[in-house]
């Protein structure tokens, strides 16, 4: 892993609060991880995939309801496989912390929207306002 993405990792980590840091070194996570694996026998490299998306949702990287693609896509296993992997995954870890999840998120979303500098927004307002205007087949006018 490069160092960049580790700085990230590691800081959108330390940004979660308390009760969802504590969810990913629980033995809880653990027993779910390890029935994952009984249930749905994986190889390494597929478990690590399915491991590495639950925590990219649980980090609030990605969205969880693009799991079952990013499941399948990563750790090449097939659908009716990836959905009964990702049931387990809601039942046992997303659904009972769904309130904490969806607090920390929108309060981190709000965080990061109040604290936008202002380079972000001169570069928001040098953005095309037309669709047209980044066509490369349209003539310029």
């Amino acid at each position: 892993m490069n160092e960049e993405l580790s700085n990230t990792l590691q800081k959108t980590f330390l940004e979660l609060p308390q009760a969802l840091r504590d969810l990913f070194v629980s033995s809880h996570f653990e027993g779910v991880l390890s029935r994952v694996a009984e249930g749905h026998p994986l190889q390494d490299h597929q478990r690590i995939a399915v491991e590495n998306e639950i925590m990219l949702v649980l980090l609030g990287l990605e969205n969880p309801n693009g799991l079952v693609t990013n499941i399948r896509h990563r750790a090449q296993i097939s659908r009716d496989r990836t959905e009964k992997i990702v049931k387990v995954i809601n039942e046992n870890i997303l659904i009972p912390n769904r309130e904490l999840l969806e607090e920390a998120f929108l309060n981190r979303d709000k965080e990061r929207e109040s604290n936008k500098d202002v380079g972000s927004v001169i570069e928001d307002k040098k953005r095309p306002s037309h669709e047209y205007a980044v066509d490369p087949y349209r003539e310029p006018i």
